[in-house]
């Protein structure tokens, strides 16, 4: 080696490899290659990742889903119930215009 170092390495290796540019394209291919397993590795991880994500996030929906179904169901249901609630409150006040004393829960008369 001259006295010029690393420099007179590098002019000596590029011109073995037929010049500048395929020194740096040799460089490339070996950080590339050097790089590429990593790289894969951290796509699939990535990857993985993600899907467990998205299977998270469609299972929780369709969880949501059955819940929201649910609590509409029971809304609906206890519509219903306040409906014929009042429906039957109201009708004591017909029987009442006809003459007629509303009855309690078991069938019976009750006095006014």
């Amino acid at each position: 080696m001259g006295n010029l170092g690393m420099y007179e390495e590098i002019t000596r290796l590029a011109k073995q490899l037929g010049g500048v540019d395929n020194l740096i394209k040799n460089i490339e291919t070996g950080a590339v290659t050097k790089a590429a397993p990593k790289l894969m590795a951290a796509g699939a991880l990535g990857a993985g990742v993600v899907y467990a994500g998205v299977r998270g996030v469609v299972k929780g929906g369709k969880f949501l889903a059955r819940k929201y179904k649910a609590h509409q169901v029971a809304a609906s249901d206890a519509k219903n119930q306040l409906k014929a609630k009042f429906e039957e409150a109201s009708k004591p006040d017909e029987n009442m215009a006809n003459g007629v004393a509303p009855s309690n829960d078991d069938g019976e008369a009750t006095r006014a």
